[in-house]
């Protein structure tokens, strides 16, 4: 038992550090001598290394990122082939390993990326044409909508039913499609407020919507504040005037029983008549 629990974690560690390697920082610093965590989004991915201008390093970010994750893939399998005592649990267990290692590298302060490519990679290792048709999933949304978030949330969604009648994987999967979506959820968010960019668009359209969206708040804030202010002047209005009046109804009632007091008295001492 312990044999296979440090062997299991010498594959997962060994995934982990292939899946850590930054391509797309890595490219960009090699092509273009700048860091691809100042540029755009600030991800490590592909398709923020599109945001650069150049269309080949992206594509090469694509293919790289994708490889690395194949790569502890067929390893296991390699070595089940070769006779080697494997677990039918361990192509699962590396594909999610890979895919945290390209997420949280330790070299990057584990500031990593959001494991689109990774997550495509270890599915066309796993099932072929399951990994084809996840492609084309992503494809698809892509071309229709021109965004990456969007293609790669949908093609996430629909993975784990490739492996609904394979126990010993789809825990994996379904972890792997989860981090994908924990990983977008600034673009989901975007996504629902309409205002995530399309492929390959500047990030400088969004702040200008997104300081659009704030400044329009501000002036709704405002104006609530102002209407508040507005309403609290105007009861404070009424309660000084509810006060004044009634402080002149009250000297009003005092003046009166003053007058009513003095003609009592003048009655009194009109019916006692003169002193003798």
């Amino acid at each position: 038992m312990m044999g296979l629990l440090l062997t299991s974690g010498l594959f997962a560690a060994l995934a982990y550090g292939i899946g850590s390697v930054p391509f797309g920082l890595l490219l960009t610093q090699a092509f273009h001598n700048q860091d691809l965590r100042g540029i755009g989004s600030g991800n490590i991915g592909a398709t923020n290394v599109l945001r650069t201008g150049s269309k080949a390093l992206a594509l090469a970010t694509l293919i790289l990122d994708a490889g690395k994750a194949i790569v502890p893939v067929l390893i296991i399998y390699q070595l089940e082939r070769a006779g080697f005592p494997t677990q039918p649990w361990w192509p699962g267990l590396v594909a999610l390993a890979v895919c945290l290692g390209h997420c949280f590298p330790i070299w990057l302060q584990f500031q990593g990326g959001k494991a689109v490519s990774c997550f495509l990679g270890v599915w066309l290792a796993l099932f072929f044409w399951g990994g084809v048709s996840l492609c084309a999933v992503w494809l698809i949304i892509a071309a229709l909508w021109r965004q990456s978030s969007l293609a790669a949330l949908s093609a996430s969604f629909a993975a784990p039913l490739l492996v609904y009648d394979r126990p010993e994987l789809l825990g994996f999967m379904l972890a792997l499609s989860v981090l994908v979506w924990l990983r977008h959820r600034a673009n989901l968010q975007r996504l629902l407020a309409g205002t995530e960019p399309k492929i390959g668009q500047s990030t400088e359209g969004l702040r200008t919507k997104e300081s659009k969206a704030d400044q329009a708040t501000r002036t709704d804030q405002l104006e609530v504040g102002q209407a508040a202010e507005g309403n609290q002047a105007i009861a404070g209005g009424q309660a000084i005037e509810v006060d004044q009046a009634t402080r002149v109804n009250h000297t009003k009632d005092i003046n009166q029983a003053v007058e009513d007091n003095q003609v009592k008295e003048v009655d009194q001492a009109t019916k006692n008549g003169p002193s003798t």
